[in-house]
């Protein structure tokens, strides 16, 4: 059950393709995480253009917003819970062998 002391996961996507939370903390490191997962992606399709030889290839902005809409719906699920660091729930430690 939410108390008052429960922090909602207020998420949204910005303007330039970003999250933002309210925590400047956090939306730092969602758009690192969004600028990694957009440089992956955006090398996988252009070697999938390149070899195809076909189609538009799409832009870093496109994916950028794929991206994070998919992080804001999963964090929109989440609730509350989409602010809890992982740490706290999954000590690398513990649970990870290096």
């Amino acid at each position: 059950m939410a108390t008052e002391h429960t922090p909602t996961a207020t998420v949204a996507v910005d303007r330039f393709g970003y999250l933002t939370t309210g925590n400047l903390l956090i939306d730092r490191q969602a758009k690192r995480l969004i600028n990694t997962l957009v440089e992956e992606k955006f090398r996988n399709e252009v070697d999938a253009w390149a070899a195809a030889d076909t189609g538009r290839l799409r832009t870093r902005l496109a994916i950028r917003f794929e991206i994070a809409r998919e992080l804001e719906t999963l964090c929109a699920a989440l609730g509350p819970w989409a602010l809890v660091d992982s740490s706290e729930l999954f000590p690398a430690d513990e649970f990870w062998e290096p």
